[in-house]
């Protein structure tokens, strides 16, 4: 279970949302609005920025990478 909050600070559940815990506070993104966490791998995570950017992270939100500038208006269909 995963929770954001106003202040980008990543906040990671281990069991079922009973407690909380921050991942990371030195986020690059500024406004997330969309996660998404991969099915078929836990430790994969997706986050949509408000401004258009997706970042990606492999080890549950601890580091992020930007994988899609906000370049254009197009949607993203394979990251």
């Amino acid at each position: 279970m995963l929770q954001t909050v106003a202040r980008p600070v990543f906040f990671k559940s281990t069991d079922n949302g009973a407690t909380f815990a921050s991942v990371s506070s030195s986020n690059p993104f500024t406004s997330p609005c969309d996660i998404i966490a991969m099915w078929d791998s836990s430790d994969v995570l997706y986050i949509g920025d408000d401004g258009a950017d997706i970042y990606k992270s492999s080890n549950n939100g601890t580091n992020w990478t930007l994988v899609k500038p906000n370049s254009s208006s197009e949607v993203p269909s394979n990251v």
